[in-house]
């Protein structure tokens, strides 16, 4: 079997924790300490830190548990997928609803001879600064 990591005995620390025993094919080794070679880290730098990534992607199952129950507390329409379908395939084709009364009241006064002033780029003041 290769050798995982280097020559000479292993370091002890009091604050490492347990030891973890993994079984590689003698290609899954090789590829993971060229892996580790190419970026300039120890094989057991590289395992730790694609484990530490693959914990922070996997998530504890009580986070992700709060977020369901999170999004239990409120209620959002909804209805089964056929009668969405159809929903959505009404709005098709028909014409937008009309602006309300209140839209159009906003351009009262406003002469039949108003001409809208062309776009142009302006310069705004900083009011943060």
């Amino acid at each position: 079997m290769a050798r995982l990591t280097r020559a000479g005995p292993a370091i002890s620390l009091e604050t490492m924790g347990k030891r973890l025993h993994v079984l590689l094919d003698d290609s899954e080794l090789r590829e993971i300490q060229q892996i580790a070679q190419d970026r300039h880290m120890t094989t057991e730098q590289w395992v730790r830190e694609a484990l530490g990534e693959a914990r922070r992607r996997e998530g504890r199952v009580e986070d992700k548990l709060e977020v369901v129950r999170a999004a239990v507390r409120y209620s959002f329409p909804t209805a089964d997928i056929e009668q969405m379908l159809s929903k959505i395939e009404q709005g098709y084709g028909s014409e937008p609803p009309a602006w309300p009364d209140s839209f159009w009241r906003a351009f009262g006064g406003v002469t039949d001879d108003f001409i809208r002033p062309p776009q142009v780029r302006q310069e705004r003041e900083d009011l943060d600064g």
